[in-house]
């Protein structure tokens, strides 16, 4: 069979790919959340930009879940974090991508997990917050300064 047959094939078995998730997604959902831009709404959305990348390359759901409970059930709770919600917003995104595309990738990434997203999740098992939030800050700033991205003023 041909391209064309291929492509057709394709597209009927949902040739759409979440690069947030990084899953195949239906057309019904690229047409609702993506082509919208209501990625806000989407079910699989996450502001957990840097855990899920970290999670996601090594294997680990159970510990990105710890991580999005401290982000949606702690930090969004408290208005004193929204400054740094609103930096992570904008900035995380960013320090992904750089983070992909660094040509040592693997051994930051497996670095990061081992060194701070274990013990983060680690500390919220244990209801230890504001550890975990100081620990999880620590390493966002180290990956802001060492992809040296800076906050962008909106205008």
């Amino acid at each position: 069979m041909g391209k064309e047959c291929d492509y057709i094939n394709r597209r009927k078995y949902n040739d759409y790919h979440c690069n947030k998730i990084n899953k195949d997604i239906s057309y019904e959902t690229y047409i609702k959340y993506c082509t919208e831009y209501k990625h806000s709404e989407c079910p699989n959305y996450t502001a957990c930009y840097i855990a899920t990348l970290i999670c996601n390359f090594v294997g680990n759901k159970n510990i990105l879940e710890d991580l999005k409970y401290l982000r949606y059930n702690v930090l969004n709770k408290d208005n004193k974090y929204n400054s740094l919600l609103n930096e992570y917003d904008v900035l995380g995104p960013i320090i992904v991508d750089r983070l992909r595309k660094d040509e040592h990738k693997e051994q930051i990434i497996k670095n990061l997990f081992n060194l701070c997203i274990k013990e983060v999740s680690q500390l919220v098992e244990n209801k230890k917050y504001e550890e975990a939030i100081s620990l999880y800050k620590d390493m966002f700033y180290l990956l802001k300064e060492g992809y040296n991205v800076k906050q962008m003023k909106l205008v």
